[in-house]
């Protein structure tokens, strides 16, 4: 290509003009410049600036020669008359490098000056035109081309629990990235068409309609190499439905210095800036800060469901209970297991309360990739997550989502035989269970006091120590006063010593 051909110098201009840097190799230069030329954005302004390079080196290149006598007497400077008007032209030749004048085209200075200022004044026409072509470009919509794979089919985005896919309206559409390494407001303008069936199904304006219901979603994504494609909204992000602002989400407030604004990450519905178009086309505008991440977006008609809803289809869902048998097996593992410092538990015991709502679960819950046997009620998870989608456990606070919640029949079959009023049951080694109340409580730790006064009050007949006190001498020293303090514990403690030694 011509860009192999330049020299370091082009090269440089080339890259100054689009404030890129000049350092490295000429490899490394020309590989940046073709970065620069693959990008959509200045692909045009790029194409022009090369053309101008490759005139200008033309020009060079097909400037006059010198004349013949010139040639000849090269090195004779000294037989020129250097008063004469020719031994003043010869000299400014000689002075002149880039350009090269026969004597009848020879041209004043004030001529020369005259020519650079419209030379000027025409590279700054040219620099504004292209500047408004790329003005132009970024206003254009722009097929979506995946950044980490072009050649390989769309990414996967991630799919709403509490949204049923219908149509899509606008396919998912890059939002171009800037080259450059500080941030540039960005605009994007697409055109989108509500289909004449979809029409009827959309015609309110009020978030108070009963649901379920059908909405319009706008969705904003950060492509990357992940499989999925998670809600995220570009930074500075500004959204207009036919010249009408789309009231986003708050931005989350922070407290710390020079931090990017985020916003939470949820789909928005615009349904009710889409209302009462005979043609039902719209203009979507977009505004955002560019910078070297690409974007995307798009649109699509959903059907918006309840917790209700979500919650018979898992209870509905075979696939969906977790066998009484598996849990069980779980945990005879567990209790028969030791732990890295040798120790087993012979029990374990579980509540029976929901960690949400500190209420008895009634569909005992948790997510496939838990590893605690600990279950929470499902029917208010999936309210929680209806009001504010966070699909983390409560327990762990691993993610949780829809798709690898599981019904636990273990539990479910413990709930339907014991009372209501019972709040924790003690699971065995053998997989067996018993609901704990107050009188067993009481009876456990009677029986664990009972075994330490045995333990403490049991041992052989034939060890047990005789108490002895010593007898008083009289001999003389009758002044002297002997005291013996004795106490039933101190006896106790001395019984032990003897007994275990």
């Amino acid at each position: 290509m011509l860009i192999q051909q330049f020299r370091v110098n082009e090269l440089h201009s080339l890259l100054s003009y689009f404030k890129c840097s000049k350092l490295g190799k000429k490899n490394e230069l020309v590989q940046r410049c073709f970065m620069l030329l693959r990008c959509s954005n200045n692909k045009a302004a790029v194409i022009n600036k090369i053309r101008e390079i490759c005139a200008a080196n033309r020009r060079i290149g097909n400037s006059p020669p010198l004349p013949a006598n010139i040639y000849n007497n090269m090195d004779a400077e000294s037989s020129y008359d250097r008063n004469s008007w020719y031994g003043t032209w010869y000299r400014q030749m000689c002075a002149q490098s880039c350009n090269v004048f026969t004597p009848n085209q020879y041209l004043s200075t004030q001529q020369q000056q005259q020519q650079q200022q419209q030379q000027q004044q025409q590279q700054q026409q040219q620099q504004q035109q292209q500047q408004q072509q790329m003005q132009q470009q970024q206003h254009q919509q722009q097929p979506f081309i995946s950044s980490a794979n072009r050649t390989a089919r769309g990414p996967c985005i991630v799919d709403l629990p509490f949204y049923d896919k219908v149509d899509t309206l606008l396919e998912l559409t890059e939002l171009p990235p800037n080259i450059l390494a500080v941030r540039i407001p960005s605009h994007l303008l697409l055109n989108f068409v509500i289909p004449s069936e979809i029409v009827p199904k959309v015609l309110y304006r009020s978030e108070a309609t009963a649901l379920p219901r059908f909405e319009l979603q706008l969705r904003f994504f950060l492509m990357h190499q992940c499989a999925e494609l998670h809600d995220d909204f570009p930074p500075n992000c500004v959204v207009k439905i036919n010249d009408e602002q789309v009231i986003l989400p708050a931005v989350i407030p922070t407290n710390k210095p020079n931090a990017e604004p985020k916003r939470p990450s949820r789909p928005v519905n615009i349904t009710p800036y889409c209302q009462h178009r005979r043609d039902h086309s719209y203009r979507l505008f977009i505004e955002w800060a560019g910078d070297k991440r690409t974007w995307a977006v798009g649109i699509f008609v959903v059907h918006r469901l309840t917790s209700q809803i979500l919650l018979k289809r898992l209870t509905s869902n075979t696939a969906a209970r977790f066998s009484s048998i598996i849990t069980k097996r779980d945990i005879q593992r567990r209790l028969s297991m030791a732990d890295e410092d040798g120790i087993r538990m012979e029990t374990l015991r579980i509540s029976l309360l929901c960690p949400l709502g500190k209420t008895r679960i009634v569909i005992p819950s948790r997510c496939s990739d838990c590893t605690h046997l600990q279950c929470f009620d499902l029917s208010l998870f999936l309210m929680m997550n209806e009001k504010r989608p966070t699909w983390k456990c409560p327990i762990c606070d691993n993610g949780a989502p829809y798709r690898k919640l599981i019904i636990d029949g273990y539990f479910e079959s413990i709930l339907k035989a014991i009372d209501s009023s019972i709040t924790e049951v003690e699971l065995f080694r053998d997989g067996s269970w018993q609901a704990i109340t107050g009188e067993s409580e009481n009876n456990s730790d009677q029986e664990i006091r009972c075994k330490k006064r045995k333990y403490m009050h049991t041992y052989p007949a034939s060890t047990k120590p005789s108490c002895s006190v010593p007898s008083l001498s009289t001999n003389g020293n009758d002044d002297d006063d002997v005291i013996v303090l004795s106490d039933s514990d101190d006896d106790n403690e001395v019984h032990l010593i003897q007994h275990f030694i």
